[in-house]
């Protein structure tokens, strides 16, 4: 259920959140969070539309202070991908309902997903259009490129007998130079893994050496 998105938490003062702030400080009310002082003077003067809290965002009576509870959104960008989960949990546990986390380090992913924490995404997810959608209540059904430096991030949705549904990725005859990053089934959000089998209606970000963006999409529709 996609849940209305108006105030925005950010646990972390990362170029991702910068990025993040810059694009949306129109549509949401955006508040940082991050222990550097310096870096907290900077995201003030570079970011004039946002709240910037010097602290650190483990601290749960910090979080109290600045009324995490009225926020709709939690996103943890520190880089610490334990320290991630845990404070999207602490999110959770006052009751904002849409969390995500940065987890860059693989042995929390599942961790991540068995713990429910929302949305578990590294970095190179992050950059690319997923994170606004998880937030956006955004049409999934247009597919979003974006040039990276030798290659595109591509956003597709698997149509219905598309040649993507029909074995595991690892039995895939994928072609070279193409990975499946990640997948969006029923609204969650996972990494491709050999075992996952994609299926029709699922949003897919695909990775691809620029120009052959044309071949990805032939798999899925």
């Amino acid at each position: 259920k996609n849940h209305h998105i108006r105030k925005v938490m950010i646990m972390g003062g990362s170029r991702i959140a910068i990025r993040f702030s810059l694009l949306n400080s129109d549509r949401f009310q955006i508040k940082i969070i991050d222990p550097d002082m310096d870096l907290c003077e900077e995201l003030a003067h570079r970011l004039p539309n946002c709240e910037i809290v010097h602290g650190d965002a483990r601290d749960i009576d910090l979080l109290r202070d600045n009324r995490i509870s009225q926020y709709d959104a939690f996103i943890a960008l520190s880089d610490s991908s334990e320290t991630n989960i845990l404070s999207c949990l602490t999110a959770k546990e006052f009751g904002v309902k849409k969390t995500v986390a940065e987890v860059e380090n693989l042995q929390f992913l599942s961790q991540a997903e068995n713990l429910n924490i929302g949305t578990a995404i590294n970095k190179k997810l992050l950059a690319s259009s997923r994170i606004f959608k998880l937030l956006l209540d955004a049409d999934e059904n247009n597919s979003k490129t974006l040039a990276l430096a030798d290659a595109e991030v591509a956003e597709l949705v698997v149509r219905p007998g598309a040649k993507v549904t029909k074995s595991k990725v690892k039995d895939l005859k994928l072609p070279s130079g193409m990975t499946l990053a990640a997948v969006v089934h029923n609204n969650e959000c996972s990494l491709v893994s050999g075992d996952t089998l994609i299926e029709a209606g699922d949003s897919v970000v695909v990775f691809c050496l620029r120009g052959s963006i044309h071949k990805v999409e032939k798999l899925f529709s």
